[in-house]
């Protein structure tokens, strides 16, 4: 009877760990194709010169991709573009340029063309006056000249929000400048749902003469604008 009850503890151990290892691998698949997801930066470069090559795109980290599709896409290529993209490997297909991995692309972005949700406001009484409900920043991108501001606060769906990016006009010099700014929630929302957001804010009138960059303070956040 003993025998009998420890081979069943011992069975239903071994259960849970089984359980708990499909749901650890499930839980890493759906990691792995929820990054996916992401658009990806980077620039066109024109390789035709090298047997077996075309257009290849260079990524933020110098590793290259031989996209299969780019005449699918209404894009014009030109040399350094920058876009931003979505794909996925082919690693079915060998490489016949040998500079990089060779990709199919799903989605592509001009980012000469992209255009922002709205523009920063530049005005020290918006900045100290402007409805400043709570809300947390997720995640700070730049985009060409567009700030891209990822942010969640307590709501129904966030349809309702009425959002700005101000700066404060204090540009303290250092080097590289720093400019001040928040972001303005005026939410009205009741619900105690937390849902997230995102807003795009075209930043051309925050960049300094005669600099070629500028650190970008956004409600505690910091982020460098190159331009």
């Amino acid at each position: 009877m003993k025998n009998h009850r420890t081979q069943l503890f011992g069975a239903s151990i071994l259960s849970i760990l089984c359980f708990s290892l499909i749901l650890f691998i499930s839980s890493c698949e759906k990691s792995d194709s929820d990054s996916s997801k992401d658009y990806k930066s980077g620039k066109l470069k024109n390789l035709t010169g090298l047997d077996g090559c075309g257009w290849v795109i260079e990524l933020d980290d110098k590793s290259k991709l031989e996209p299969l599709n780019l005449d699918a896409f209404d894009l014009e290529l030109a040399e350094n573009k920058e876009i931003k993209f979505k794909y996925h490997e082919r690693t079915d297909l060998g490489s016949y340029c040998m500079v990089g991995v060779v990709a199919e692309i799903d989605e592509i972005k001009d980012i000469s063309k992209l255009v922002c949700d709205q523009s920063v406001i530049i005005s020290s009484e918006e900045y100290e006056n402007a409805p400043n409900d709570p809300f947390s920043i997720t995640e700070l991108t730049i985009t060409g000249d567009c700030l891209n501001i990822k942010f969640a606060a307590s709501g129904c769906d966030g349809d309702t929000w009425t959002v700005k990016l101000i700066d404060s006009g204090n540009v303290a010099k250092s080097d590289p400048c720093q400019r001040t700014l928040r972001l303005s929630l005026d939410n009205k929302e009741i619900c105690t749902a937390v849902p997230g957001k995102e807003v795009s804010f075209d930043i051309k009138n925050l960049q300094i003469i005669g600099d070629d960059k500028v650190i970008l303070h956004v409600s505690g956040e910091e982020i460098l604008y190159e331009y």
